[in-house]
């Protein structure tokens, strides 16, 4: 248990308001193509059970897509990766923000960082409070920008601030490529337990081309607007990790830049 009296949510609140926040940058959903057709079928992404909390969560990242599904070489169109991209409006259905992937957290992934940090995952909880403000305070006086978010770059003076900060700068300065991490070790998790309806939200998805089927259907329930997508090709061997790292790139190419780039 930790002896700090704080956490993360408190020293966010505690610390002084900033001038001017980063701007709300879009939300991530990866799965694989399994779903897709029932997703398209369905209207919206739904919370699952999840063996962590104990309880029906449907897992999102900010800013980008981070997360990456397994890295075994496969000719399965189903075990390839669809990516969703949604407007930041999304983050008033957001219930809790974690400042890293929980699920590797409570895995084990991050080494000796999943013994020291998994049983005190609570002291890094953020409640949401439906508020959009949350995840940019979170970037302000963690990253200080969200270029440096985006870049996996913490700022300095988080070493000066109050617990968990200092602790969460060592942890995502720390070399973990040995354990295969990759930027999800610096990444804004978001929880909700609500459906997450396509339309209105939607703003980009990635999907195999041999699904075209699929993200027509998704296109019928998002009349008159049409989502930015990415069909890739999927009639090869592919590693889906590999796969979902091209769908990050080029999302951010797409979408997200555009939000980092507006004054």
């Amino acid at each position: 248990m930790s002896l700090n009296t704080k956490c993360l949510e408190d020293t966010i609140s505690d610390l002084p308001e900033p001038p001017s926040l980063p701007l709300a940058l879009p939300i991530s959903h990866v799965s694989i193509a399994r779903w897709f057709k029932s997703i398209a079928k369905d209207g919206h992404l739904e919370p699952r059970l999840c063996q962590v909390f104990g309880e029906e969560l449907l897992y999102l990242f900010y800013g980008g897509v981070f997360y990456r599904p397994k890295n075994k070489p496969t000719q399965n169109v189903e075990e390839l990766p669809i990516a969703f991209l949604f407007s930041p409006t999304l983050l008033e259905r957001i219930i809790r923000f974690y400042p890293f992937d929980t699920g590797g957290m409570a895995s084990g992934r991050f080494g000796t960082w999943s013994t020291s940090l998994g049983p005190l995952m609570k002291d890094y909880k953020v409640n949401g409070n439906h508020h959009h403000t949350i995840p940019r305070k979170m970037i302000y006086h963690i990253f200080n920008s969200n270029e440096s978010y985006l870049h996996g770059e913490p700022d300095p003076n988080c070493k000066s601030k109050p617990y968990p900060l200092p602790e969460l700068f060592d942890f995502y300065s720390d070399d973990l490529t040995s354990f295969d991490i990759d930027h999800r070790q610096c990444i804004i998790e978001c929880q909700t337990n609500e459906q997450i309806p396509l339309k209105n939200e939607l703003l980009w998805i990635g999907f195999p081309e041999s699904m075209t089927d699929a993200f027509i259907n998704i296109c019928k329930w998002m009349e008159p607007v049409i989502p930015q997508f990415f069909a890739y090709e999927s009639h090869r061997i592919t590693i889906p990790s590999e796969m979902t790292a091209k769908l990050e790139e080029i999302a951010k190419q797409e979408v997200i830049n555009r939000y980092i780039k507006i004054p």
